[in-house]
């Protein structure tokens, strides 16, 4: 993590357009890690992410708008760098997005992508993904996309197109000050008991998933949790 931060703070990232912003992490992170910036946008198709967003950040230089960003409406060359953390998976058409993030880029702009995986990881970072796996069946039973986390070299294969240059290509991680502590045991097991109750049907699936949840919970207990680790794609237009 030390090493992400130590190459993010040499940045200055001008005009900061944040893709898929969710509940404003990453432009937490830019915004204190960055050397600086003029503004950030965040946009989101959701919207109780952007209200939450908006009642989070008070920075009259950060704004947050409801938007597609398989359209979106800002003109080519707008935007000094573009990001997009954690949301690949979300994405039906990743590479139409990613290709629209590159139009309203400026021409040498900076583009970061941040991405979980789920390959080469211990035990208490599985827990991360299992958890992650797990959610996604529960939203796609629910008829939103959610796909599984990606392995490392998947997340490459799907920016390779976008031909960046000057590319850095790193993994870190979120360091766990412990666990396996009875704290953490206890918020996953209310996260979970509540993700399971976003499935408002019954039957053999609502079964099938409740069974799981429980032994992910087993697991946590076994492993502890670990975040898994995120590969960091940073490249020039």
């Amino acid at each position: 993590m030390e090493n992400c931060k130590k190459i993010l703070s040499t940045f200055s990232g001008g005009k900061i357009l944040d893709v898929g912003t969710g509940r404003g992490e990453f432009i937490n992170f830019l915004k204190n890690t960055l050397k600086d910036y003029t503004d950030i946008t965040g946009i989101d198709t959701t919207p109780q992410a952007i209200e939450f967003c908006k009642n989070q950040f008070k920075d009259e230089n950060i704004q947050f708008i409801e938007m597609d960003a398989e359209k979106m409406d800002f003109n080519d060359n707008t935007f000094d760098t573009v990001c997009i953390s954690n949301s690949l998976h979300h994405l039906p058409d990743a590479k139409k997005i990613l290709q629209e993030m590159k139009r309203v880029l400026k021409p040498n702009g900076r583009f970061i992508i941040s991405e979980m995986f789920c390959d080469n990881l211990t035990n208490a970072q599985m827990s991360h993904v299992l958890i992650h796996h797990w959610s996604a069946k529960i939203d796609s039973a629910r008829g939103v996309y959610h796909d599984e986390t990606y392995k490392r070299d998947e997340i490459i294969q799907i920016v390779d197109f976008l031909n960046l240059s000057d590319l850095q290509i790193f993994d870190y991680k979120h360091e766990t000050e412990d666990s396996k502590s009875e704290e953490l045991f206890k918020y996953f097991d209310d996260l979970i008991d509540k993700v399971l109750g976003r499935l408002e049907v019954e039957g053999d699936l609502y079964s099938s998933l409740e069974q799981e949840g429980k032994t992910i919970k087993d697991w946590i207990k076994d492993y502890g949790f670990e975040s898994a680790t995120v590969l960091m794609i940073i490249g020039s237009n």
